[in-house]
């Protein structure tokens, strides 16, 4: 049988939640919303097609597609990784 690791760099080498909130509250600030620690929370861990659709009930954002609020959070994370 063989061996394995598995690391989890995410809080500890790398923040990868720091960069993603500022994206989502970057992108979402652009729609006429407004991201706060509390709406990150509460969709930590979830999958794309649950998070996008959950933000865009809790805060009105009418006129945005799941599909393009994940792009755009997409576009704006990879502009914020050099900073992570």
């Amino acid at each position: 049988m063989g061996k394995g690791a598995i690391f989890d760099l995410d809080g500890k080498l790398l923040d990868f939640e720091g960069i993603s909130h500022q994206a989502l509250k970057t992108v979402i600030a652009s729609a006429g919303g407004e991201f706060t620690k509390s709406h990150h929370s509460s969709i930590l861990g979830t999958p794309a097609p649950f998070w996008s659709r959950k933000l865009i009930a809790d805060l009105n954002l009418e006129g945005m597609t799941p599909e393009q609020l994940v792009e755009e959070y997409h576009f704006e994370v990879e502009k914020l990784f050099p900073s992570m």
